[in-house]
Parts: structure tokens; sequence; C-alpha cells
């Protein structure tokens, strides 16, 4: 079978991911709220960076205020996490994919990346729409700042580790399936 990439069949491909991406990216995050967001937060991310990977800034831009605003309306309290997995999927992309990767490095920044980014999406999601998830991870650590950072670290840890592994073995994958063609 002989590959047809016109034009047309390109844009309607990539609107079909771009697509799926949005729906299967609101699906997770309304499913995996609360305790279980952490579940979210490995997800999304790596649907974001695999199936947007072969986009231009411009369009995964496009894609990104389009999943924000659909995040804003249907599911507002996640808002602020899903801009920040936004964030994180652009990044595995530009680490991860589109860059020769130095893995260890990239890793080591990954890792503080998704580890601040956690803290601060805490911090924003409390003050923005006054749910006490600070609160909440204070109690968790006994008012220790030092166990509050270790378990944030763990977190961010855990998820980074996920999404490197993930990003490096599915993609590989994906781009030699029918589907990417």
């Amino acid at each position: 079978m002989e590959k047809n990439n016109t034009p047309t069949r390109l844009l309607t491909r990539k609107i079909t991911m771009a697509a799926m991406t949005i729906a299967v990216s609101l699906l997770v995050s309304s499913v995996f709220r609360n305790t279980s967001s952490i579940l979210s937060a490995i997800i999304v991310p790596i649907i974001l960076s695999i199936f947007l990977s072969s986009f231009t800034i411009k369009e995964y831009t496009f894609v990104s205020f389009t999943l924000l605003f659909l995040t804003l309306i249907l599911i507002t309290t996640q808002t602020v996490f899903m801009s920040l997995y936004i964030l994180h999927g652009q990044t595995l992309i530009f680490l991860f994919l589109k860059s020769k990767p130095n893995k260890r490095m990239h890793y080591f920044y990954y890792l503080i990346l998704v580890s601040l980014s956690l803290f601060i999406g805490i911090l924003l999601t409390e003050l923005i729409f006054n749910i006490p998830l600070h609160l909440f991870m204070m109690n968790l650590a006994k008012n220790n700042y030092l166990i509050y950072a270790a378990i944030i670290l763990f977190e961010g840890l855990l998820i980074s580790s996920f999404h490197v592994f993930l990003i490096l073995r599915v993609h590989k994958s994906l781009v030699n399936s029918r589907y990417f063609q």
C-alpha cells in the first residue's frame, strides 16, 4: 500500500491527533482527581508528548490553549495542574525527543522541574480555588518542612521516572507504527 502524505491528509491526521489528545487528557484529568491525581500527573504529559511530538510549537500552543480552555470550563479546579502538565509535555518533547539527549543531565533538570511545579501547583490551587492542598500536605508532613520537601521530591521522582521511561520506550514503538506515518 502506497503512502499518501498529501497536505490534506497530514492536516486531517494532525486535527485527529489533537482532538484525541484533548479528549483523552480531559477524561484522565476528570477521572483521576483528588488522591489519585498522581496518575493524572503521570498520564497526561505522556499523552501530550507522544501524540503531539510531530506538531510545531505553534500547533502545540494552539492545542494547549484549547485544552486549557476546556479544562477551565469542564473541570475548573484542575486548570492549574493542567497548565503544568502541558509544560511537562512540551519539556519532554524538547529534552528527550527533539534534542540529542544527555539522559542523566536532562533527567535531573526534568526531575527538578516536575518537583517545583508540583509544589507551585499545590500552592496556586489553594490560593486560586481555595482548596486546602498545602494544608493537607503540611498535615501529612506533620508540619515539618523537610518532610514536606521529601514528599514533593519523592512524588517528582516517581512522576519524572515514569515520564522518561515511557517517553523513550513508547514513542520509539509508535513512530514505527502505521498510525504515525
